[in-house]
């Protein structure tokens, strides 16, 4: 401020005159202090939005799964499925709109499971070095599903990068791969006798049609079942293995 006093007498100014300046000095100074206290309560409020979209829910080993990747991964997952089902169809955008989970529905709380599956089942596959996904492959399906959502508000909310869509993706098509792997595998065989007692024993299910007819149809259901005991157990192992724990519930998110 002495430099301004200076100037002010070399120009003839009264000295008063540099008070008011300063004061005026003051004032935008306050102002800008209170635009910069505003800005800090806006940006309060968007962190906090970000930490409600973000909210850890489980540990798999090292990795946490949080309520944004649950939900940009069923995105994933269904958009899997619908080019699988539907190749040639352009899919509708209410259609995957309606992909993006709310964290307080039950879906969203299936979706959480499968995600936490999908992870231990890609940890194995990694420790075990089987069901390896191409990354051109990886690559191809990343770039089209973002064209595909590159325009809807919801995909923008969560403003997925490449790398992370492709980390998700490998993941999904991996799992999917290795637990494919696991089912051919298996080696579950149901012998004519086993079906033939449950023919025996669900006799009303049937009429009286006689065993040949329903026989291959009666293997392949009770083979099924018999698998996915199997996959049920080995799921409860690898959950052990790689110490899975809830930190949150979804309902939280």
């Amino acid at each position: 401020m002495m430099i301004v006093a200076f100037l002010m007498v070399l120009l003839g100014e009264p000295i008063q005159a540099d008070k008011k300046i300063e004061k005026n000095i003051e004032k935008k100074a306050e102002k800008t202090s209170e635009k910069t206290t505003v800005e800090k309560k806006v940006e309060k409020k968007v962190e906090k939005k970000t930490e409600v979209v973000t909210v850890a829910l489980a540990q798999v080993s090292d990795q946490v799964i949080t309520s944004r990747e649950v939900i940009l991964y069923g995105v994933i997952e269904r958009w899997l499925y619908a080019i699988q089902d539907r190749p040639s169809e352009t899919l509708r955008t209410s259609e995957k709109v309606g992909w993006f989970l709310k964290p307080d529905s039950e879906e969203f709380q299936n979706q959480l499971s499968r995600a936490i599956l999908d992870t231990i089942v890609n940890l194995e596959a990694e420790n075990l070095s089987v069901a390896e996904i191409k990354a051109l492959d990886v690559q191809v399906k990343s770039t089209r599903l973002m064209i595909d959502f590159a325009i809807l508000p919801e995909w923008k909310k969560y403003g997925p990068g490449v790398s992370e869509v492709e980390q998700l993706m490998r993941r999904k098509l991996r799992s999917r791969a290795f637990l494919q792997f696991k089912t051919e595998t298996s080696g579950v065989l149901i012998s004519d006798e086993e079906a033939r007692q449950y023919f025996e024993k669900n006799r009303l299910k049937f009429g009286n049609y006689p065993f040949q007819q329903f026989k291959n149809s009666i293997k392949e259901s009770l083979a099924q079942k018999k698998l996915e005991g199997r996959l049920k157990d080995w799921f409860e192992i690898l959950k052990k293995k790689y110490h899975v724990r809830l930190l949150n519930p979804p309902s939280s998110a």
